[in-house]
């Protein structure tokens, strides 16, 4: 019975497409439930039923939209041009003219002003990544502008370690009560213990370690016992750590906490309100919330989740592969999370519209085969797993950047740092049902001849300098004030 209901209900969804087909599905499910209680009095659908009934109807709507051919009326077409002619795209994202000839080898045209972003990875529909864009001075020669961006991506004032800093000073800067107190939390106790079980990448773990050692502080290797409180404890918002802040006898502990996640539980509102307990927040946008809820004094923006190196870079081979010569055109590794299921939908739209096109989107979490892939990727996706507005996936973004696929970037709600990732990390950023749109005007690009100078993946190389971090940021010292050189 349930899975009739759910099949009857998979057909009405289609024709209304399967971006609003969740909300849907879970207004009807609450229905169901309604009405099988006034049925059976005391007695609602259990949550196994309810899960079999939102999976099959999802899963049948997808097949049945295939079936009837109703995808054209769900994805955006877009013809893939031919290698030696002009992009034709929607009339909605089309390129600006200058974009759209050909770029001479190892270069690309300019960005129109129109389509450059600006520093929130928010604005506007799809902005692409930039080779030769120019902000800080009148018009210039395409060669000088070239040189320009260069110059600039390859100087500290456009480093991924300056976002670092930046992003430091802007929620921490010297006399804030988060600038004393991080530092009171560093100089509390001489060692520090870390253990995040998982909850966050290795590398990510072995960052926050180098960062801490580079201060002065000396890594404790085994797990101290409960009962010292001579050791600063580095824990994540997800993890049973040695002395867990809910616990009345553990508040007051030299605490740091590493922020991993897209939203707030419990404990970060509990680290505020200890004394000697600090948030290393990854994104302006969570600590904006923070903001707002009056916690702004216990959070320091620092990029805990950006992986500098990747986990996988190991991996990497000794040449990169040019990007017109790679196997995918597009490459997603995740789970398969509520948020992230049009990105598998759009992905079937695709190829219908592109059935000479590759693509790679599947969950595996086998590191040589994800390496492998994004090795032959053209693109890299990045979809989030809780909500359009969110943080910066920088964990995903920074494990590809080396392989020298260009991200397809969903856009997201942070503002420190976005036209550097743009320019020269060549991140392109879109809403999430046109990121399968976006993804393929840069596949034609890469057709074209663009982005085939690597520049992005020397740029990510260069890098976060973890071991003086800290000191940097604490001192004042290695500060850029956009616009100036050194």
């Amino acid at each position: 019975m349930i899975a009739d209901d759910c099949v009857a209900f998979a057909n009405e969804i289609t024709q209304i497409g399967i971006l609003k087909a969740e909300n849907k599905v879970k207004m009807v499910l609450l229905a169901k439930c309604k009405r099988s209680n006034k049925k059976h009095p005391g007695r609602k659908l259990s949550y196994r039923e309810i899960s079999i009934c939102f999976f099959i109807a999802v899963i049948v709507a997808v097949y049945v939209a295939s079936a009837h051919k109703i995808t054209q009326s769900m994805f955006t077409k877009i013809r893939m041009p031919a290698l030696n002619s002009p992009a034709v795209l929607s009339t909605e994202t089309a390129l600006p003219d200058q974009a759209k000839r050909p770029a001479s080898p190892g270069a690309a045209t300019t960005a129109t002003p129109a389509e450059r972003p600006t520093d929130h990875a928010g604005q506007g529909k799809v902005s692409f990544p930039e080779e030769k864009s120019d902000h800080r001075g009148p018009s210039l020669s395409d060669d000088d502008k070239e040189n320009r961006s260069a110059s600039f991506c390859s100087s500290p004032e456009g480093s991924l370690h300056q976002i670092a800093l930046d992003m430091f000073h802007h929620s921490s800067p010297p006399g804030s009560a988060s600038h004393t107190k991080l530092k009171e939390r560093l100089q509390a106790h001489s060692q520090f213990y870390i253990d995040l079980k998982g909850a966050i990448f290795a590398e990510n773990q072995r960052n926050m370690a180098s960062m801490l050692e580079g201060y002065g502080l000396t890594r404790l290797e085994k797990r101290p016992p409960k009962e010292w409180t001579n050791v600063t404890l580095v824990e994540t918002p997800v993890m049973q750590g040695v002395c867990p802040l809910k616990e009345v006898e553990c508040q007051n502990r030299s605490r740091i906490l590493i922020q991993t996640e897209q939203y707030f539980k419990p404990v970060v509102g509990q680290c505020h309100e200890s004394p000697n307990c600090i948030v290393l927040e990854f994104s302006d946008r969570n600590y904006r919330i923070a903001q707002a809820k009056g916690w702004g004094d216990s959070f320091a923006l620092l990029p805990v989740m950006t992986q500098f190196p990747s986990r996988i870079a190991w991996l990497l081979s000794d040449d990169i592969k040019p990007l017109r010569e790679r196997l995918y055109d597009v490459v997603f590794f995740a789970g398969i999370f509520t948020k992230r299921r049009i990105a598998y939908a759009n992905a079937t739209g695709y190829l219908e519209n592109h059935p000479n096109r590759t693509l790679k989107i599947t969950k595996d979490k086998s590191v040589r085969r994800q390496a492998a892939a994004y090795g032959e990727a053209k693109v890299c996706l990045v979809v989030h797993s809780y909500t359009d507005d969110s943080g910066g996936e920088y964990h995903r973004l920074s494990e590809f950047a080396p392989f020298g696929c260009i991200p397809v970037m969903e856009r997201f709600g942070d503002t420190i740092g976005i036209e550097r990732y743009s320019e020269c990390g060549r991140i392109a950023f879109a809403s999430g049902p046109d990121l399968m749109e976006a993804a393929a005007i840069v596949t034609a690009k890469i057709d074209q001849g663009w982005y085939q100078d690597h520049s992005h993946v020397d740029w990510w190389k260069a890098g976060i300098q973890w071991e003086i971090l800290l000191s940097s940021a604490l001192s004042g010292k290695d500060v850029v004030v956009p616009g100036t050189s050194r």
